[in-house]
């Protein structure tokens, strides 16, 4: 369907959603609008796009549509769009209007995205920037100021049309709720400016920051309390063990102890035993070589009574005997 002008009933236009709405009451632009109009009629054709109904959705001409209703005008001078394009033409008139607060242009950009994703899941931000010309940040940044936001900050803003710095509400609305709203009152009482509300916002961040050490403290000493108790009650668990441990080690040595006597009283047996056998080694052997004396060699004899003299010095044996 090509683009066309035709004068079409007041009556069988619907609004769109593709736009913020005012009375004319608050907005001194349709009151001005409403005087021209009276005077020298609609020169720019509204745009409308042709719906299944045979009726029209208004994409463009919002407040022209108004004043001809309110000077009730029976038609109003009307360009037909192809409905394909009815978004792209909604978002491309409305989201460069100057009289648009951050907020409002947020409501608008964040009710296209969600129609546009619960028909195609794929539809994206990026997508929705290069329908309105913009960048992904500009409409994340705006989408934001609708969802993160506190809503008492949003009514404010929109009840009173307060253009507030975007690098200002973007701090913001980064913040708490609690936090928020304390700084954006400062922001109206005190006219901040961005710098102004950094270094408000640097300061109530670092007493929240010293609150929250604070209690993370508390957590870790209480913590740390608990660790105590158990590791006494470890300790004495453990005294415990070792006194029973000692007791046994006591008993074990006791025992060793009766074992080692035992032992040195057998060594000492077999030692007396060892010690007369070695005793009467010797006696045989003094004997023997008294009897074979005379058959020996000089040397022989010699060699054999040093050793002999040794034997029986170490053995205690020498008294009585005589080589």
């Amino acid at each position: 369907m090509t683009s066309r002008i035709l004068f079409v009933e007041t009556n069988k236009i619907l609004t769109s959603t593709f736009r913020v709405e005012r009375s004319i009451q608050e907005d001194g632009v349709l009151l001005e609008l409403k005087n021209n109009i009276k005077n020298y009629g609609i020169k720019i054709p509204l745009i409308v796009t042709l719906t299944e109904q045979n009726s029209y959705k208004l994409i463009d001409g919002h407040r022209r549509l108004k004043v001809a209703i309110a000077l009730e005008m029976e038609t109003v001078p009307c360009i037909i769009e192809n409905s394909d394009n009815v978004m792209e033409i909604a978002l491309s008139v409305n989201i460069h209007r100057e009289d648009l607060t951050s907020v409002e242009i947020g409501n608008l950009l964040l009710d296209i995205y969600n129609k546009e994703k619960a028909k195609n899941p794929k539809f994206t931000q990026a997508k929705l920037a290069n329908i309105v010309n913009k960048s992904k940040a500009y409409i994340s940044q705006h989408i934001k100021y609708v969802t993160l936001l506190d809503s008492s900050i949003q009514k404010d803003i929109l009840d009173n049309k307060r253009f507030i710095d975007k690098n200002i509400l973007t701090r913001i609305s980064k913040l708490d709720n609690e936090t928020q709203i304390s700084v954006y009152k400062e922001v109206l009482e005190n006219k901040l400016n961005k710098e102004d509300v950094q270094k408000l916002i640097t300061e109530l961040t670092k007493n929240d920051s010293i609150a929250e050490m604070n209690n993370i403290v508390n957590i870790e000493i209480k913590e740390d309390s608990s660790l105590i108790e158990t590791d006494k009650n470890s300790i004495n668990n453990k005294s415990e063990k070792d006194n029973s441990n000692i007791k046994t080690n006591e008993h074990i040595v006791n025992i060793e102890i009766k074992e080692d006597r035992s032992t040195i009283e057998t060594d000492n047996n077999s030692t007396n035993n060892e010690s007369e056998k070695d005793s009467i080694f010797i006696s045989n052997m003094y004997i023997e070589f008294k009897l074979k004396s005379d058959l020996l060699d000089e040397n022989v004899k010699k060699e054999f009574k040093n050793e002999l003299f040794h034997l029986l010095t170490k053995y205690d044996l020498y008294k009585g005997l005589t080589c």
